[in-house]
């Protein structure tokens, strides 16, 4: 049996004539959660590598995304 535990996720974004606060995130980790912010802890079980996927758009509807992924009890960051 699978014990979930939380995991982390931050991303963080730029835009150059849109203030932070004014940028919307969206996404999700494989079927564990979505993300709804900047920063979103996740609970997904430790059984497998999941994969990820964060939008991060503004108000103009200019949008980038990014994918990653992590693994059971992985620990650290990764900078896209």
């Amino acid at each position: 049996m699978s014990v979930p535990s939380d995991m982390m996720v931050t991303v963080t974004a730029t835009d150059a004539d849109t203030a932070a606060a004014m940028l919307s995130y969206s996404g999700n980790v494989s079927s564990c959660a979505s993300l709804t912010g900047a920063v979103t802890t996740v609970r997904c079980p430790q059984r497998a590598q999941y994969t990820g996927r964060a939008t991060v758009r503004d108000p103009d509807g200019n949008e980038d995304s990014v994918t990653f992924s992590f693994g059971p009890c992985q620990t650290g960051s990764t900078d896209f």
